[in-house]
């Protein structure tokens, strides 16, 4: 088997890991170096570069933190941290413009590419000719659907050998079954607590930005309400500084006590929610590489009502809730809105159950370190 091999995982600048105030690839690089220490200490040796939570002593892995938060220092310090190092291979997630630097300092070290979105392939980030060069650079490129493999092939022409689908997971110790004793109990709770406990109950749970359409299941629940006046909403997450305008209308327009708007929660609170909840709602109107808060959901066994798109297609599998095909349409959201409501028998109990055993069977954390722990050999191996 030979010697471990070494590897460098470079996190985006901003949130710390443990991820004390959330972020999607702040989750994912926690669970999936967690799960690497777990099951390959003999055949890799993961070590993390990242701004760090208060809590980052008490991770199982080696974390070395970053003290720079802008993206220029933030660079500069990675780069002699990195030196520092005797690495195999170095992992970049989600920033694409820093493989050029990293690449022209270590050029006999093989670099993957973890992207998890097209958000940082935007002009704005990179450009055209920069991201040519990339592609060129890389060892592999590591994508979390085959939607967004399918982008990198047909719109930016990185070839097929270089793309790599590997899905997230899901921690289930973190996400119980509704159908558990645990479950049952936090979810009776929570609909007390909230006044909800014969309430038919519909959660959205991400960033409040325009791009995610919370507009849109706004529209359609206020017109619902008046037909079920017992039906509630609850919309949970933070908003970019520069979308605030976009909240105070979303908050102005949910003027109803039968809408609620939430800032963020950290994730033990947040999946009483998830519980709670009758029907999750994913009204993504652009491109959406996976979605994590899917799979979050599916684990509690709560049903998705979500836009047939990108990589949501490959999480809400048939039983497990409904794909909206015309996802711009307040209508067509209130139509399926409406169907769960109408099927609410069936909807809390097979298509609950069948949303956790999708979880279970699709979506391991131990599944996505595995795929990464034979890359990174592969890789390794390869550049000898």
């Amino acid at each position: 088997m030979g010697e471990p091999v070494r590897v460098g995982i470079v996190a985006p600048e901003g949130m710390v890991i443990p991820p004390a105030y959330g972020g999607s690839v702040q989750i994912y690089l926690f669970h999936l170096l967690k799960n690497l220490t777990n099951y390959h200490l003999s055949t890799v040796l993961p070590t993390l570069f990242s701004p760090t939570a208060q809590n980052g002593k008490h991770v199982s892995f080696p974390l070395i933190k970053i003290h720079h938060r802008k993206k220029g220092l933030y660079l500069r310090e990675v780069l002699q941290k990195l030196a520092a190092c005797k690495l195999d291979l170095i992992q970049i997630d989600n920033r694409p413009a820093w493989v050029t630097a990293i690449k022209r300092k270590f050029p006999k070290i093989p670099v993957v590419l973890n992207l998890h979105s097209v958000t940082f392939l935007g002009d704005s980030h990179i450009s055209s000719a920069h991201l040519r060069q990339v592609w060129r650079e890389i060892s592999a490129v590591v994508v979390n659907s085959q939607a967004l493999a399918g982008v990198l092939k047909h719109r930016y022409g990185v070839p097929s050998r270089k793309i790599y689908v590997i899905q997230p997971g899901v921690d289930l110790s973190a996400f119980p079954s509704r159908w558990s004793n645990h479950g049952m109990d936090r979810r009776k709770a929570f609909r007390k607590a909230n006044n909800c406990e014969t309430s038919f109950v519909f959660l959205y749970a991400g960033r409040v930005i325009r791009s995610k359409g919370i507009h849109t299941i706004i529209q359609a629940f206020q017109s619902i309400h008046k037909t079920y006046p017992s039906t509630c909403l609850f919309i949970v997450g933070n908003t970019h500084p520069w979308e605030k305008a976009y909240r105070k209308f979303l908050e102005k327009k949910a003027r109803n006590r039968s809408i609620r708007i939430i800032r963020h929660l950290p994730h033990h609170t947040l999946v009483n929610y998830y519980l709670g909840a009758d029907a999750f709602l994913c009204p993504s109107q652009q491109f959406e590489a996976f979605g994590l808060v899917n799979i979050e959901a599916l684990a509690t066994g709560l049903p998705v009502i979500a836009s047939k798109q990108g990589g949501i297609k490959e999480i809400v599998a048939p039983g497990c809730g409904i794909l909206v095909t015309s996802f711009h349409s307040e209508k067509a959201f209130r139509n399926a809105m409406l169907k769960a409501i109408r099927n609410q028998s069936h909807w809390r109990t097979s298509m609950s159950e069948s949303s956790r055993i999708r979880a279970e069977t699709a979506f391991s954390w131990k599944k996505t370190a595995d795929s990464f722990a034979n890359l990174y050999r592969l890789l390794a191996y390869r550049s000898l």
